[in-house]
């Protein structure tokens, strides 16, 4: 039996009372014998409009309950969704139509600009949306019992990965053993489900789990992430280190409930842990990982006694392994999990050679660079990212972490700015505290940590540090 159909069969057997609760449906509890009903029927529905093994659906819909729903049925089926942000650009869509040349695309985006190859059919889902098909694509071998997740990656471009639907749920299981978690208990879903982490880690994580899952409204606000914590009695929360920083700013009590809090997809600052750690109580776990990986591959649990190691990438989940490239103290990182990827969706081709990162053995080139200290693994900067000057290379998250320590700076970016003389140097674009006005000294703050080739030539006030981030 599949794991999918394990998953369905533990929710209506184990955990029927428990549920959803969807901003969409003004929160009214959707349990999960609901849940497995309605996958069982739109299962039936979508193999009428001619979905099959080998055939692949792309989702362009909101996080709901209705996204949930089709997602598990089509996995049901032994074909393959791909669930995508519903507020990307015409040419993001384009871009990853022509890639996955999906069998039938569904969405609430009336906006979306749709291949010509595409024409639109009638349905009878109850979530209104558009669905378009194309004949031509309804088979393709690569599309049988996997699920695609879509990631920007370090290229700029969305990148389709595919994974075998098992190994998705594997990962989600194995990133709940890792953090201890227990059957029961409410999650409150913050991130949306087209990113890998809030699909996998988050929703299906907590299915497994049998958890009650929240779904808030999107956009998500930050202010509201108390409000839902004591409303509902939010028992693990997720978030990535932006949010946290956003709920840090509210100076808010964190609600007596909330047992554990993970923090991933990108390197959380340490001033925002030290805070967290101080006016949060309960357990506190970072997580890394990638889209190609699963995406879960460590986690590290922020103890009192253990500040020294809070920097660290922390310990590989069960059947997991990672290294440096070449046995090197620092380098590339490389990952062996049982969840990799299958390969990336090129023009309906799959792509699982050495040029998608995967090698011999089926180790992983993440592009991460790393440093082994004592054992333990510090991630230092995306290897794109890395600012060659005058011969040496120079990390710019390291220098953003020296900028960070000054008491006025409330966000910051080191990029990469073209010099004759030295190939290319570091800039920094800095965000202020409120109240700060005049920008003070950095190049001195600057000197006592880092090599005078490493302080940034200059440093730009901005408001729109995300931009930069890009």
């Amino acid at each position: 039996m599949s794991n999918i159909n394990k998953l369905l069969n533990e929710l209506k057997n184990n955990y029927y009372d428990q549920g959803i609760y969807d901003y969409a449906r003004q929160f009214e509890k959707f349990s999960y014998g609901e849940l497995v009903k309605r996958v069982e029927e739109e299962a039936g529905y979508w193999e009428e409009l001619g979905v099959r093994k080998g055939s692949c659906v792309l989702f362009i819909l909101p996080t709901s309950i209705d996204l949930l729903i089709h997602i598990l049925a089509v996995l049901k089926i032994g074909a393959t969704p791909s669930p995508i942000s519903n507020v990307q650009s015409s040419v993001g869509y384009s871009y990853i139509q022509e890639n996955l040349k999906p069998f039938l695309i569904y969405t609430t985006n009336k906006k979306i600009e749709i291949s010509v190859n595409f024409q639109e059919t009638k349905h009878c889902f109850a979530d209104k949306g558009r669905l378009f098909c194309c004949s031509d694509n309804q088979y393709n071998e690569i599309y049988k019992n996997s699920i695609v997740l879509t990631s920007s990656g370090s290229t700029g471009y969305p990148k389709s990965i595919l994974h075998y639907a098992d190994n998705i749920i594997l990962n989600a299981q194995l990133h709940m053993e890792a953090i201890g978690e227990k059957p029961g208990g409410t999650y409150l879903s913050s991130l949306q489900a087209f990113f890998s982490y809030g699909l996998v880690a988050g929703i299906i994580g907590s299915l497994t789990m049998g958890k009650n899952i929240v779904m808030p409204e999107r956009p998500f606000y930050p202010n509201t992430w108390f409000e839902y914590c004591q409303r509902f009695d939010i028992t693990l929360s997720s978030m990535t280190p932006g949010l946290l920083k956003k709920l840090l700013r509210l100076d808010e009590p964190f609600p007596a409930s909330l047992k554990k809090i993970t923090i991933g997809g990108e390197r959380a600052d340490f001033n925002d842990i030290e805070i967290l750690r101080s006016k949060y109580k309960g357990d506190i776990y970072l997580t890394y990982g990638l889209s190609e990986a699963g995406p879960r591959v460590c986690t590290n649990e922020i103890l009192d006694t253990n500040k020294n190691e809070w920097q660290f990438m922390g310990t590989p989940m069960s059947g997991v392994d990672i290294r440096i490239m070449d046995d090197m103290d620092s380098g590339e990182l490389l990952i062996f999990t049982p969840t990799l990827m299958r390969g990336y969706v090129e023009k309906g081709n799959l792509l699982c050679n050495h040029s998608s990162g995967i090698m011999n053995g089926n180790w992983l080139r993440t592009g991460d660079i790393c440093i082994k200290r004592n054992n333990h693994y510090l991630y230092v900067e995306r290897a794109k990212k890395i600012i060659k000057c005058n011969g040496e290379m120079i990390f710019p998250a390291l220098i953003r972490n020296v900028i960070m320590e000054h008491e006025e700076i409330d966000d910051a970016v080191v990029v990469a700015k073209p010099n004759e003389a030295m190939g290319y140097e570091p800039i920094a674009y800095i965000k202020l505290k409120d109240g700060v006005r005049a920008i003070p000294d950095l190049k001195r703050h600057c000197s006592k940590k880092l090599r005078l080739l490493e302080i940034p030539r200059e440093f730009i006030v901005s408001d729109k540090i995300e931009n930069f981030k890009k």
